[in-house]
């Protein structure tokens, strides 16, 4: 009896969002910089953007962490097939 392959869609979906938030950290980081540059002339508007970013990318760091954890999920017996 043949198995169905596994959807490669939880891996495809774990890169995506490692390399999403590796973006908004470098977002953040260079909106940190601009904002030690000038504290005084720093746009409100543009502090509360740099708050989004950060809040997304710390929301992104648990499916990362999970993603890790899949990668490294050693598989069972079951899962094991032999051709």
């Amino acid at each position: 009896m043949k198995r169905k392959a596994k959807s490669g869609l939880p891996y495809l979906l774990f890169a995506y969002v490692a390399v999403l938030a590796g973006a908004l950290d470098w977002l953040e980081n260079t909106l940190e910089l601009r904002f030690l540059d000038d504290v005084e002339g720093f746009p409100k508007r543009l502090f509360f953007f740099h708050s989004i970013v950060a809040t997304l990318k710390w929301l992104a760091l648990p499916i990362v962490l999970a993603g890790i954890a899949l990668l490294h999920k050693k598989p069972n017996k079951k899962e094991i097939s032999t051709k």
